[in-house]
Formats: structure tokens, C-alpha cells, sequence
């Protein structure tokens, strides 16, 4: 039996278990001459490159993952489902059913490729039973498992088409990389407490990314048609989030814990909103830091002495009709904007003076 075989044995035997067609952890797939396994059907035209080394490599790497039990992996929870019905009396075990044949068996090229990755795996099981008249029949169920898998879930450089989120609380994923994927279209992965970053960078036909409700600390992501990568990332103690549509043509940015939130700033200091909610054009590439501590100064306090106060407003208003200057040091430049209109006038020392009496 050649390596691909053994693998695509494994896969089959141990990982999915009575796994029908229908889209599990991962759905396995024929080339363009015979009929896919995935649910999703796909013509000639739509067939993607196949990347199926990496792919094989990807998938075997994730499920060797080892959970917080010592010896446990991936592979293991995904297998650990009850296969049998309670109510029934099988007369056999339960039945794998791939349809319409094993992926390597009949393939001529007899590789797979991911096509769309999810947490849930259904499995169908068919039984033989005898009723209480001696008379024979049998039925068959499908069943939902949602495993909780560990690690990072890195499909970077496979032929993902999709990727799917958990139940809320499903998993411990720490993380989603999914950069250098020529035919991704979207990415859900959000409810996870224990998922830190997401990366899906040079991806040319992402189209959709839901990406929230996790402890986010990073994100970065670079969809159709964005020239550069749009990045985000946490100071201090909080999380955020992400959420794109091609057809909407902006993004948003958000700041998920709204108690200490000081606001989103450029890398270089300048204040992009105090709002924790940031709606940007797709034409607005930003590499956006949130803020949950002072982390680029207080905005107004132009003097550095940690407040802001009236003589941070006498500073700015000097500086404003040219009769004095700011510090170089720091960006007290940026923080004398005030309002973030890109310039440093009266209007920003009377709002600076507003703010150190407690009037704004």
C-alpha cells in the first residue's frame, strides 16, 4: 500500500469513524474526474490547485496535537463518539458509508485536498434489527459530535476553500493561520475563549471574515483586492475583533472589552477613534493598535506629566498661533490633536481646556 493510501486509510478508519459525506473536521475530496465527497459540488471550471502535500501534511500535524491530557491528541477526541444507537438492538456494528467511493481507491491521481474544515463531524449509522415478531428491517441514524480540539489549526498554503466555526466554548484553539491560501473564500471563527490570533494573509479570493468573540490579540488579514495586509493588534489587558465583506466594501475593527479602553491608534501613536467600534473603508489599510492602558500617552497631555491639564491647553494654543513649540519627545504632537482632524489649532487647546475642567 503506497503512503497516501496508508494515510487516507487512517484518516478514514480512526479519525472519522462512521463519518458520512457530509462535511466533518475536514471533507475529503476527489479530483475533477470523478464526483466529490463534499456536500458543496463543484464543476471542472471550479476545481482548485491541488496542494494535496501540504494538505496531508497540515491535516496529519493537526490531529497529532496533544490535548491537556498527556497522551490524548486530536485524532483521539475526534474518535471518541458513542457509534452505538441505545434504543436498537444492531446486529452488526455500525456501517461506514463513503459515497460514491474511497478517495485513492479509484482516483487516478489519489490525493485529497481540504475543502472545507469545521468542528462538527456527522456520522451515519445503519442498522439491521429484529423486531419483536421476528421480523427483520433496518434504519439508519446520523449522529453530530463537536470534539474539543487543542492547539493551532494551521492550514497556511493548503487549498481550503472554507473554514467553519465551533459552538460556542467548543474548543481550545489558540489559534487560526490560514496565510497563502489561493482559494480561501471564508473565515468563522469566533466564541472561543482560548484563540489569540488570526492570520489569513495573502489570501486573493477571501471574500468574508467573521472573526470575534474570541480573545483576540492579534489579527491580520489581507482579502481580495487589498493591497497589504490590515493588522490589529492589543496593549494592555483586552481583546478584539475583526469582520469583513467583499461586498460591503469596508471592515470593522473591534474593541471587545469596553472598561478600559483608551482607543485605536496608528502604530506611530496617532489616534485613529476612541469609539470601540471602528468602521474603515477597504481603500483604508491601517495597522491599528487598541489600547487598553496609556500605551502611546494620554491624549491632550501634551507636556507628559501623566493628565491632562490647563497648562497642556496654554502649550497647544501657543503652539497654534506660532508663538511656541512642543516637546520633541514622545508624540505630543499627536496628542495635541485632540479632536483628530489632522491639525493642531485653537479649536484643540479650547478642547484640551474643556476636558482639564471637566467640561467635555
Amino acid at each position: 500500500m503506497t503512503r497516501l493510501k496508508k494515510v487516507l486509510a487512517a484518516l478514514i478508519a480512526v479519525v472519522f469513524a462512521a463519518l458520512s459525506c457530509i462535511p466533518g473536521v475536514l471533507v475529503l475530496a476527489e479530483n475533477a474526474q470523478t464526483n466529490t465527497l463534499s456536500i458543496l459540488s463543484q464543476t471542472a471550471e471550479e476545481t482548485p490547485r491541488y496542494i494535496h502535500n501540504v494538505d496531508e501534511d497540515k491535516i496529519i500535524a493537526f490531529l497529532d496535537i496533544e490535548t491537556d491530557v498527556p497522551g490524548v491528541t486530536n485524532r483521539d477526541v475526534i474518535y471518541d463518539v458513542d457509534l452505538y444507537n441505545s434504543g436498537s438492538q444492531p446486529i452488526f456494528p455500525w456501517t461506514l458509508y463513503i459515497s460514491p467511493t474511497v478517495v485513492g481507491d479509484t482516483s487516478p491521481d489519489g490525493f485529497f485536498y481540504v475543502l472545507d474544515f469545521t468542528f462538527v463531524c456527522r456520522y451515519e449509522l445503519n442498522y439491521n434489527v429484529i423486531d419483536d415478531d421476528g421480523i427483520p428491517y433496518s434504519f439508519t441514524t446520523t449522529e453530530e459530535h463537536f470534539p474539543d480540539v487543542y492547539g493551532v489549526v494551521d492550514l497556511a498554503g493548503t487549498s481550503t476553500h472554507y473554514l467553519s466555526t465551533p459552538q460556542p466554548g467548543q474548543t481550545h484553539v489558540y489559534g487560526v493561520i490560514t496565510d497563502n491560501c489561493p482559494d480561501l473564500i471564508s473565515i468563522e471563527f469566533h466564541g472561543q475563549e482560548y484563540c489569540t490570533e488570526l492570520s489569513a494573509v495573502n489570501c486573493p479570493n477571501l471574500e468574508s471574515v467573521i472573526a470575534t468573540e474570541c480573545n483576540y490579540q492579534s489579527i491580520a488579514v489581507q482579502p481580495k483586492g487589498f493591497e497589504r495586509p490590515v493588522t490589529a493588534r492589543v496593549e494592555g489587558s483586552g481583546s478584539i475583533g475583526f469582520t469583513y465583506t467583499e461586498s460591503s466594501g469596508f471592515y470593522v475593527l473591534y474593541a471587545e472589552d469596553t472598561a478600559d479602553f483608551r482607543g485605536w491608534y496608528n502604530a506611530d501613536g496617532r489616534l485613529i477613534s476612541r469609539s470601540t467600534t471602528v468602521i474603515l473603508d477597504s481603500d483604508e489599510i491601517v495597522d491599528a493598535v487598541a489600547c487598553y492602558t496609556d500605551c502611546f500617552g494620554i491624549n491632550g497631555d501634551v507636556d507628559g506629566d501623566g493628565k491632562v491639564t490647563v497648562a497642556d491647553a496654554i502649550l497647544v494654543a501657543r503652539y497654534a498661533i506660532s508663538a511656541g513649540e512642543l516637546s520633541n519627545e514622545g508624540n505630543a504632537l499627536q496628542l495635541a490633536d485632540f479632536n483628530c482632524d489632522g491639525f493642531v489649532n485653537i479649536v484643540d487647546a479650547t478642547l484640551i481646556a474643556r476636558a482639564a475642567l471637566g467640561l467635555n
